[in-house]
């Protein structure tokens, strides 16, 4: 019975664990190295994100585009799904974004480029 519980508590903790920790801590340590907002703020924005995209291909996608090298931040002529939906995700957490983390995001992107 003892085994079993203890089993049972090793599944249940796996269970819980964030599959996308991995990435989220890629994408933290990615927006930490512009230096001008906090980790709390970067955390805060990338757990808004992570929780707005249900569909983990656009995650996929989302983390493949910020992580690789590129200077080109823009949208192609013809935008794919992957940019519309991250495009409206990224819209709509605006104001999530200015009033959970504490600052506004688009001042900051601009600021950047």
């Amino acid at each position: 019975m003892k085994n079993f519980l203890i089993a049972l508590a090793i599944f249940i903790l796996a269970s819980c664990s964030d599959p996308r920790a991995k990435d989220k801590e890629m994408l933290l340590a990615l927006e930490l190295q512009y230096g001008d907002i906090s980790k709390f703020e970067a955390e805060c924005f990338i757990n808004i994100w992570s929780d707005a995209i249900d569909d983990d291909d656009v995650w996929d996608w989302l983390v493949a585009e910020s992580t690789q090298p590129s200077l080109d931040t823009s949208m192609s002529a013809k935008p794919t799904k992957y940019e519309i939906e991250v495009g409206i995700v990224v819209a709509a957490s605006l104001p999530q974004i200015r009033d959970e983390c504490g600052f506004d995001f688009e001042e900051v992107y601009y600021s950047r480029y």
